[in-house]
Order: structure tokens, then sequence, then C-alpha cells
């Protein structure tokens, strides 16, 4: 793939979350019928839940960005299933579990039937629920489900740096530098997706944020940071990205990740390795998992019915 492909590539991701993949703020918008109703802490277990899950069977995390995304979307279309999701916290985290096999399903190359989640409930859903759920998220968001996530932005934009940066395609040192500050703003990405105030800010403005906060804290033996940020400022007008939202972001992100490395006693998500690379952006995807199937089932992540 060539300069100019990923660029048109960008510019189509652009295109597509400013008109199709926008979420907006629906716990404010909505006014709770009762006390069940779902708030901010219970997307956050949610979140968390799902990155146990993925972990537990070493398919993508960004398999959870997506899900996230559909459950978002989902709940922003205020039809008459996504006002009893949001009203109700056992639906809410079926919807939940339902993205996220989704975003399994249609994201990752080997699949996980939905008794693996039936099992993972502790018998709270059945399959028909899920079915019925999967089909009332689909028609709710009109099939879209391909929307671009912050770290396929991450990935892009990198790839469209390196060529600003003064060293040769070959330079092995440079790349392995690179594909660190990837690694580094991915892990920045993960941090954030469960927080509600990120979730209405756009996937290019985190992943521009999430960039720079990861060259502030990376030394570079081969390139300048003068020239990155030029670089990533540049690129960040030329796509029609809003520097304060990239700074308001950048202080939002850096505020998650200092409370992730103070963390005591709690679940703390680490950084895990990733096959993601620069110079390849078609190889985006991860490998499955290196267990079998067996394996997978021999013990299982957090009960749902432990969440709430």
């Amino acid at each position: 793939m060539n300069l100019t492909e990923v660029k048109d590539r960008v510019c189509v991701m652009r295109r597509q979350e400013d008109v199709s993949y926008k979420c907006s703020d629906y716990l404010k918008s909505y006014k709770p019928v009762n006390d069940i109703g779902i708030d901010q802490l219970c997307r956050l277990k949610m979140t968390n839940w799902c990155f146990n899950v993925i972990d537990f069977i070493q398919f993508r995390r960004e398999t959870v960005c997506i899900a996230m995304s559909y459950l978002d979307r989902f709940l922003c279309t205020y039809s008459p299933r996504a006002k009893q999701v949001i009203n109700n916290r056992k639906e809410y985290q079926l919807a939940a579990m339902t993205t996220l096999f989704m975003a399994i399903k249609i994201n990752e190359p080997l699949t996980v039937d939905t008794s693996f989640f039936v099992d993972l409930s502790k018998g709270l859903y059945s399959h028909h629920d899920f079915q019925k759920m999967e089909t009332d998220i689909l028609f709710a968001l009109d099939w879209k489900l391909n929307g671009p996530t912050a770290q396929a932005f991450t990935v892009h934009l990198l790839t469209l740096i390196q060529k600003d940066l003064p060293f040769n395609d070959m330079d092995r040192s440079c790349q392995d530098e690179l594909h660190e500050i990837l690694e580094l703003a991915t892990h920045q990405i993960e941090l954030s997706l469960g927080n509600y105030e990120l979730m209405t800010q756009k996937s290019s403005v985190v992943a521009i944020a999430s960039i720079w906060n990861s060259v502030d804290h990376f030394t570079s033996h081969t390139f300048s940071h003068d020239s990155f940020y030029d670089s990533l400022t540049t690129l960040a007008s030329n796509i029609g990205t809003s520097i304060e939202d990239v700074t308001s972001t950048r202080q939002s992100l850096e505020k998650i990740n200092n409370m992730n490395n103070e963390a005591k006693n709690i679940s703390v998500m680490r950084m895990r390795a990733s096959l993601t690379t620069i110079m390849e952006v078609q190889s985006s995807s991860s490998s499955s998992s290196s267990s079998s199937k067996d394996e997978r089932k021999s013990c299982s992540p957090i009960s749902v019915r432990k969440i709430f």
C-alpha cells in the first residue's frame, strides 16, 4: 500500500466518523424512569469485563473498542429496545455481552458460539436472549458495523508521519521506535475506552492525542520531538481535526494513565504486545490464540452475575 492509498483511507475514515459513526451523550439526554437505570460506572464495569474476556481467549483488544462502539451507538438511537437497555442494568449487561459477541464474530479469525456467553452468564441469559438482542441492535444501527477505531487511525497516522521524519525507510532503529510509540498509544486508547467522557470524542482525536502523549514520554535517538510534533500537527490540520479537542483529550488521557499507574489493590490493565505494525497497514488483524478450544473452556472469566 502506498502513501496515497493510506491518505485516501484516512479521508474515508474521517468522513465515516463525522457522518455515520457519531456518538451522543445518551446518559445526559435520557431521563431514567426507575432506580435501576445505567450510569457511567455500569459502562466502565462492562468495558473492563469485556477486556477480561478478550484477554482470556487471546483476541485483539481492539475488538472491545468495536464492541463498545456498537453498544454506545445503539443506545444513541433511542429505539424502543435501546430505551429498555438504558433503564435496566440486566438488559444493559445482555446488550454489552451481545455487542462483544458481534464484534468477535465479525472481526476475529475464529468465532465464539453464543453458548460461551450463555455459560458466562451462569444461566442469566439464554441463546434466544442473545439472538433477539443481536437482531434489535443490528436494525437500530442500520447494519453499520465497520466504523473506524482509534487504533486504526493510529496505525494510519503513524504510517503517514514517518515519511516526514529524517531517516531512511530501511532504518531499523527508527522502525522499532515507531512501533514502540504505536504500542504506547494503543495502550492509552485501551485505558481510555471505559471513560464515558471520551465516548463522544472522535476516534481520530483520541488517536492523535494518544500519539502525542506517547511521544512526550518517549526518548528518540533517531528524530527530534519537534519534527514529530510538527508533522503530527500538520496532519491533524489536513484531516480537519480540532487541535483544541486534541489538547483536552490529551489531558484526559494523561489523567487516566496516571490513575492506572498509581492504582493499588485493584485490577490494573497491563500493556499487551500487539502484532500490528506501522509499515504494513493491511496486516492490522492479529493472530488467533495459541490455546486450543479445550484449553479455553478449562476455566472461565468473571461471571457476569458479579458485575452489578
